[in-house]
């Protein structure tokens, strides 16, 4: 990571920091693209979750979103609760962020039937408690797209 990437992540939260707030079980890592974007990646089991921390510099609200994933080469056995696991610590780091800093908005986006399953039913609903939920049909009207939006404030 270059020092300025370095510097970004410990504006918000350092290594340290987001090592201290998630599971001990959880390897994870921290990146800045070239559009300023930090990405935090945790895995666990056989499930990768990325948050990503967008718009740095707006002074209103952290926004962020995520992207669960299987990754290839992933040897490890699915086990039950894994996603919904992953979500917790990224709440953790969500809610440090606004702890630490300002409002942040979170958004859960996804077209996976399987996931808005889980937002408004399973693990995703007791966690988040969403603030906003929308929906976007393609113009064909063969898949949409939900949004669930959760909004962070200090505590």
């Amino acid at each position: 990571m270059s020092e300025y990437a370095s510097q970004l992540v410990i504006n918000y939260l350092s290594r340290e920091e987001i090592g201290e707030l998630i599971d001990n079980n959880i390897t994870f890592d921290t990146e800045v693209d070239f559009e300023n974007t930090v990405t935090i990646s945790m895995v666990y089991g056989s499930k990768k979750l990325e948050l990503k921390i967008l718009e740095l510099n707006n002074p209103d609200v952290i926004n962020t979103n995520s992207m669960i994933s299987t990754p290839k080469g992933n040897d490890s056995v699915r086990t039950t609760g894994e996603t919904t696991f992953l979500y917790q610590q990224a709440k953790k780091i969500l809610q440090a962020l606004a702890n630490k800093n300002q409002r942040v908005k979170y958004s859960f986006i996804t077209a996976a039937p399987i996931l808005k399953l889980w937002a408004e039913e399973g693990g995703g609903v007791s966690l988040f408690q969403w603030d906003d939920i929308s929906e976007k049909t393609y113009e064909d009207g063969s898949e949409s797209t939900k949004t669930y939006d959760k909004y962070f404030f200090r505590q």
